[in-house]
């Protein structure tokens, strides 16, 4: 009896031990699924860091107070497919309370796909819809990505080559939770570029389209004969002005710049016969601390196969949040064809001026505009490193208040009305304007005046917008100058291909090796098994 108690006695310790085992097996599972749920890491192995939000989305996706849904409304076969599923995982992880995915298949999902065209009225599949209650944007596909098709000729489809899923999604983002569109005004009436011809090199129509997805709102103003510039203006543009602004116009412009207004000059250089024709802002530009050259920039160095030493091809940049991101990642702009535009000599001390975009050390300004066929560096030119664009800020400081000095507290103005009594005090009094006891006023921010100028209007035109980086260098100008620094440096993601490119007799030896050698190695193993253990 005994041996049989101590058995069961055994038993019944074996089993509780191991159902306790397995009990704190499942806690401890449960307690690490529930600290992973709550506090998990994503990673990207990717060199590029193709699936990788900027510090700038986290932040504008952690800042937002009201629900936004988006919406892949792409075919899993689409090349962007797997990249924009990914990196609106990582919007939703940054903020899932007010940040949703949501997923529709249009060729199996039917019925989601007829919804979602009918609550957001869209008008194409193969898109993105990022959409708050009251309103959406949609991306097209075509929208976010950049494809080499340098192989078609030969058969091959067109390839990824620059990924730019983050950009659109947070621009799109962006224009949803702001409360009003930056209102853009360019100037007309002094042969500026058009903003809708489409048939002519200098129509400035895609970057309108491209700035009008930015949430821009852009409309064409004419300088002349007008007092102020609107109220509501955010930036005044003036782009490729062919003949000269007149006093009262240039007044009118400083007098909205040195009240906090921001400006971009696009300077393209006009010809009268032999000469730049005089556009009137050298003094002018002069007071903001900008030199502009009667040249014509030349860079030997940086000249691209086939095109003339005027057409400058850079990554040369200065240090300034505009082209930052076109620093780090070496990123190149396209000028045609561009006159310098530098820090002045003479520039006042309040004013913060950084130089954007320069040529090489190579590069200089010619100044003989008669022969610009047969260029050459002399001492009339301006040396290399010449500056191709020109950011200044600075400081408003708001009017103070007229010092007790300058107050007369003397004789009383006869022409004064006579103070109230105490039964007009009801009509006095400002809610608004009381302090609680003890409370200060907040100090007040000063104002900022931004102006940007380049040399060139040409690298913003139709004919070259979609060249190199010359979208990114308008948009992120654009961006710092009505003060939407958001926006800026978020960069197109490049995937790197890794390619082995072996040799004839290379290829051979693998073959050897993998065919010859290591399969007879295992056979000769195997017999040599098969014999030791007969023996």
């Amino acid at each position: 009896m005994d041996g049989k108690h101590s058995e069961t006695r055994r038993k019944v310790i074996e089993g509780s031990t191991l159902g306790v085992g397995v009990i704190m097996a499942l806690v401890l599972f449960g307690m690490l699924n529930y600290l992973a749920h709550r506090h998990y890491q994503r990673f990207d192995w990717t060199s590029s860091q193709l699936y990788s939000l900027s510090e700038k989305s986290r932040a504008i996706v952690a800042d937002l107070d009201q629900e936004i849904e988006a919406v892949i409304f792409l075919s899993p076969a689409s090349e962007v497919y797997a990249a924009v599923d990914e990196l609106l995982t990582r919007y939703e992880a940054a903020n899932p309370r007010f940040f949703k995915k949501r997923v529709i298949d249009p060729a199996k999902n039917l019925l989601a796909a007829r919804r979602l065209v009918e609550q957001y009225q869209i008008e194409r599949s193969n898109v993105i819809v990022i959409a708050t209650e009251d309103d959406r944007r949609v991306i097209d596909e075509y929208d976010l990505a950049e494809y080499d098709y340098s192989g078609a000729q030969y058969g091959q489809p067109p390839t990824l080559k620059e990924f730019k899923g983050e950009q659109q999604i947070t621009s799109a983002i962006l224009a949803l939770v702001e409360a009003r569109k930056p209102r853009i005004l360019f100037t007309t009436g002094h042969g500026e570029a058009p903003l809708e011809d489409p048939g002519t090199p200098r129509s400035l129509s895609q970057a309108q389209a491209l700035l009008g997805r930015d949430n821009f709102e852009i409309e064409e103003w004419s300088s002349l004969g007008k007092l102020e510039v609107p109220p509501d203006a955010d930036l005044v543009v003036i782009a490729g002005a062919t003949t000269n602004l007149l006093e009262p116009e240039l007044e009118v412009l400083k007098r909205y710049l040195d009240a906090g207004g921001r400006m971009l000059l696009l300077l393209d250089p006009a010809f009268s016969g032999t000469e730049l024709v005089d556009l009137g802002l050298d003094e002018w530009l002069a007071g903001y601390g900008i030199a502009i050259g009667d040249d014509i920039v030349i860079d030997p160095e940086n000249q691209l196969p086939f095109f003339g030493a005027e057409t400058i091809f850079t990554d040369s940049y200065g240090f300034h949040p505009i082209v930052e991101s076109l620093e780090q990642t070496r990123t190149r702009v396209l000028f045609p064809l561009a006159r310098s535009v530098g820090k002045h000599e003479e520039a006042p001390g309040e004013l913060e001026i950084t130089e954007l975009v320069k040529t090489s050390s190579s590069g200089w300004g010619e100044t003989n505009l008669a022969a610009l066929d047969q260029v050459g560096l002399d001492d009339d030119d301006v040396a290399g490193p010449v500056p191709l664009g020109v950011a200044v800020s600075f400081k408003i400081e708001p009017e103070s208040p007229p010092s007790p000095e300058e107050t007369d507290l003397g004789e009383a103005d006869p022409e004064t009305p006579e103070a109230p009594d105490a039964g007009d005090e009801e009509d006095l009094f400002d809610p608004d304007a009381e302090m609680a006891e003890g409370e200060t006023a907040a100090p007040s921010t000063a104002a900022e005046g931004r102006l940007v100028v380049f040399g060139d209007l040409d690298f913003a035109s139709d004919a070259q917008i979609a060249n190199a980086a010359n979208s990114v260098l308008l948009v992120n100008t654009l961006n710092w100058l009505v003060k939407r620094e958001q926006l800026i440096a978020i960069e197109g993601r490049r995937p790197q291909e890794t390619r082995l490119s072996m040799s004839g007799s290379e290829l051979s030896v693998i073959w050897l090796v993998v065919l010859i050698i290591l399969p007879g190695m295992s056979v000769i193993l195997g017999i040599s098994v098969f014999i030791g253990r007969r023996r």
